[in-house]
């Protein structure tokens, strides 16, 4: 859970659909932009128009920054998982080993106190 919250796809991808919602949000609920022409013509345009342009330079930035390959071919990736799958293996070993030591331990009585298959 903690890799997840650290990922910067994770936080790029949040700052995107936040940009969006204001986008949105302005877009619904905020005034527009009036422009009083020198001849007396009027132009009126929402504002979110302008934070959309905005929006769209911000995306374009995380999504380039967050989402571009790390460079990581085939052959490093199945190296890390050969390496992690060695890992486990001998974690796996050690468990078993540490199972057969408690198994060991007897009562007083002479009687085992723990089986493996209680473990």
């Amino acid at each position: 859970m903690a890799s997840v919250l650290r990922s910067k796809q994770l936080w790029a991808a949040v700052a995107i659909v936040s940009m969006w919602m204001t986008v949105l949000f302005v877009g619904l609920y905020g005034p527009e932009i009036v422009d009083e022409g020198v001849a007396g013509g009027r132009t009126e345009v929402p504002s979110s128009v302008a934070i959309g342009l905005f929006a769209l330079v911000g995306t374009i930035i995380f999504a380039i920054f967050a989402f571009r390959g790390d460079g990581v071919d085939s052959e490093t990736l199945e190296a890390w998982i050969e390496e992690e799958r060695a890992r486990q293996l001998e974690l796996r070993h050690e468990l078993d080993e540490l199972r057969r030591e408690v198994a060991e331990l007897s009562r007083p009585d002479g009687r085992t106190a723990v089986t493996p298959e209680t473990l």
